[in-house]
């Protein structure tokens, strides 16, 4: 009832900052909705009026398919079962946005938005709509309580119009009757000419008219008993009977319908503080079935006394009709026809005063609740309060800080900032920028490919810190390894290599890592020989050695991983090879496999005059004092340095390198 007085079908938009905002009660345009779906998507319509011409063009959007089309003021437009108009006025706007509200989707927002607080102890209740449109709130919440009252008032009146329907529907049939009653007589006296009966006839016919009348007297109020027993046990009804108990001649009755009448009221007074399941509610319970059973049995006497009556009446008359056919039979029908006109006429007229009454009643009964004050618009938001808002960032910002503190300060992995030295005894030989790839290849060589980059000038400092190293031993090997996987020990082995052969220095790159090799990736090599089927002794040494595209940088590959590296890297053969090959080499990399995980690279790091060890930023973990003290307890490692891998750039240093004006 309340979405039906509402007749909100369109709502019309207007941009409010960042959002859409209705502009309820206020309409830009007149929009007749002729068929509206009871789901509707929340799509917007976009209203532009074509210059001063009878024309406009909409667009909307229907899931992901973007619409439009032009059209004529008061033309009928049909969009997926929904039908609208859109009718032209002197004010209609250049340009609006407007979205259809389904009833469901309405009656979602207003009970979603409605709340209800019951007052203690006091029979007034409170109810609140919020909304951001305080208008739209505004006239919902008053249709609401507008709707209840008008609800209220016809549950009241709902026994009354049952005996108003009842009593209609007897009026029609006894209107009929003493239509066709009336008329038999007049025909039946035209037809016999008759005027005057004797005053015995007519003595005896007021007896039997007397008869007729305190028969069909005894009828009505045996129906008007029934009537008021089920009227008691309808389930439809309240329970309180109050229209016909005039009816009833037992004054015993009448008074159990009265007291009935009162337990009731006194049970809803009783319920309006206290719960149905309290022991006064249930005691005052007990007194109406008892006083409902006691009204049962007493009606069904009271139809067995006025049962026995008819049956006494009907005697008596049988008596009297056949004493009266003594008389001219003409007489007697004449009489018969009038008496059944009079009775119906008398119940006729009792019908019609019992019909005023219950009009009366049903006019005099209003609704159980009023309305104490009605809905207004307020001037202020309610929500959201700016204070509090602001508060609570100040708070969660204050939070949210402490907590990335402490979060830093728990992790267990390498951060920029954390200092090496306090770490572990093993000095820092140089720090690598992290590169921030300006190219689209996954594997690149930034001194090669981007050599002006600041990653590529990391790995030239490296260069430099490296020559002074050894510097009694003319052609040097360096292993380059790491804790675990993933902390970029082939990528400084690779670009390393790349920065020595740019001095001039011969170099020999050796993928040594034989269980997840990724050097042939970054050299792009395609070769399938490598160094697992040279120390397997499948081939010799020249074939494992291959040129790449960088001027003095050889190669050599992993080849196939096989069952047993360790072994492999452990042999005779390993070593052998490396002494033969440092003395056609200025610099021999070696890139290993992690120490923290498997025992591939311990004779490596042994063989080598040079051991960088790789730590990343963000991977490697603070605990690597515990991997560099057993490092160095179990097999004592010569010239082991650290490199501090992906170290972020500063926005100087960055903007030094990358400048390419800088010659």
């Amino acid at each position: 009832m309340a979405l039906a007085s509402l007749d909100y079908k369109v709502a019309f938009l207007k941009r409010d900052k960042f959002r859409l905002q209705e502009t309820y009660p206020h309409e830009p345009l007149k929009i007749s909705v002729g068929k509206l779906p009871a789901s509707l998507p929340r799509n917007e319509f976009v209203f532009s009026r074509i210059g001063h011409s009878n024309k406009y063009h909409l667009t909307w959007q229907l899931g992901q398919l973007r619409s439009s089309g032009t059209y004529q003021f008061g033309e009928k437009i049909r969009l997926a079962g929904l039908q609208f108009t859109i009718r032209k006025n002197g004010n209609s706007p250049t340009t609006c946005v407007f979205r259809f509200i389904s009833p469901k989707a309405l009656a979602q927002r207003i009970t979603s938005a409605l709340h209800v607080n019951d007052m203690q102890n006091g029979n007034m209740i409170n109810l609140q709509i919020r909304d951001p449109d305080p208008e739209f709130a505004k006239d919902a919440l008053n249709a609401v309580l507008e709707s209840y009252l008008t609800f209220d008032k016809a549950q009241r009146t709902r026994s009354i119009n049952q005996s108003k329907a009842f009593l209609t529907q007897i009026l029609g049939d006894i209107d009929q009757k003493t239509a066709n009653s009336g008329a038999s007589v007049q025909q039946y006296k035209e037809n016999q000419r008759i005027k005057t009966i004797s005053s015995t006839l007519n003595e005896q016919d007021e007896q039997i008219s007397a008869l007729n009348t305190h028969k069909q007297t005894l009828r009505m109020n045996r129906l008007s008993i029934a009537e008021l027993g089920l009227r008691l046990s309808s389930p439809d009804s309240n329970g309180i009977v109050s229209y016909g108990l005039e009816a009833i001649a037992d004054e015993q009755l009448k008074h159990l319908f009265s007291h009935h009448n009162d337990l009731l009221q006194k049970r809803q007074t009783l319920l309006t503080v206290q719960r149905p399941s309290a022991p006064a509610v249930k005691n005052i319970d007990e007194q109406i079935l008892f006083c409902k059973k006691a009204i049962t049995s007493k009606v069904n006497t009271q139809k067995h006394h006025i049962d026995g009556l008819l049956r006494l009446i009907d005697y008596q008359l049988d008596s009297l009709q056949d004493y009266s056919s003594q008389f001219p039979g003409i007489e007697r029908h004449l009489n018969s026809l009038e008496s059944k006109f009079e009775v119906n006429k008398k119940i006729h007229d009792y019908l019609l005063e019992k019909n005023l009454e219950a009009e009366i009643s049903g006019a005099a009964v209003v609704p159980g609740a009023f309305i104490v004050d009605k809905a207004v618009a307020p001037a202020e938001a309610s929500f959201p309060v700016p204070a509090r808002v602001y508060t609570l960032a100040a708070l969660t910002s204050c939070a949210m800080g402490v907590l990335f503190i402490f979060h830093i300060s728990k992790t267990p992995y390498l951060l920029q900032g954390d200092n090496i030295e306090e770490l572990t005894d093993v000095p820092v030989l140089s720090t690598i920028q992290k590169y921030t790839a300006s190219l689209p290849s996954a594997h690149i060589l930034p001194v090669y490919d981007d050599p002006r980059s600041a990653t590529a000038e990391s790995f030239r400092m490296l260069r430099s810190r490296i020559n002074f190293l050894c510097p009694n031993k003319p052609n040097k090997i360096i292993c380059v390894t790491s804790e675990i996987s993933g902390e970029g020990k082939s990528f400084v082995a690779a670009n390393l290599a790349v920065a020595l052969t740019l001095i001039n220095k011969k170099v020999l790159l050796v993928s040594a890592d034989l269980r997840r090799p990724s050097l042939s990736q970054m050299l792009k090599s395609q070769t399938t020989i490598g160094l697992s089927q040279f120390l397997s002794k499948q081939v010799g040494l020249n074939e494992i050695i291959s040129a790449t595209k960088i001027r003095n940088l050889d190669f050599i590959d992993s080849g196939p991983l096989p069952p047993n590296p360790a072994e492999l890297l452990h042999s005779k053969e390993m070593r052998d090879v490396l002494d033969h090959l440092k003395e056609h080499y200025d610099y021999m990399i070696i890139d290993s496999a992690p120490t923290g995980l498997v025992a591939d690279s311990a004779e490596l790091i042994q063989h080598s005059d040079i051991n960088l060890f790789i730590l990343r930023y963000g991977v490697s973990r603070k605990s690597l004092s515990a991997t560099m003290g057993a490092l160095q307890t179990n097999t004592p490692v010569p010239n082991l340095y650290l490199v501090l891998n992906e170290h972020k750039q500063d926005k100087l240093y960055m903007s030094y390198y990358n400048n390419q004006d800088n010659n």
